[in-house]
């Protein structure tokens, strides 16, 4: 009778570790999965970034050539690649606190 119980209690425990091991992997699984979005959504800001920054230098290089760029412009447009880069740089520290906090 003690020998029952025993392995009664000892199939008991080994349900609730495979419980637990299941559930500790499902959630292992969708950290992962959220884990790899944050990266996608930071590649597609990066591209993004790169793009704007891209064609802000071409639209000063395209003024250069055609001498047709003054100061002003020229600040206006160095002053938004910076914005943009401190924007980037903002999203950054966003996403690396998500992948931190999760």
């Amino acid at each position: 009778m003690l020998e029952l119980l025993s392995i009664t209690v000892n199939i008991f425990v080994l349900i609730v570790v495979l419980k637990q091991t299941f559930s500790l992997t499902y959630r292992l699984n969708s950290f992962d999965r959220q884990k790899e979005e944050v990266v996608k959504k930071l590649i597609k800001e990066s591209r993004d970034n790169l793009y704007l920054t891209s064609t802000i230098s071409s639209g000063i290089e395209t003024n250069l050539e055609y001498k047709k760029l003054n100061e002003k412009i020229l600040v206006k447009s160095l002053n938004d690649i910076v914005k943009n880069n401190s924007e980037f740089e903002k999203k950054i520290k966003t996403f690396e606190r998500k992948l931190v906090n999760k």
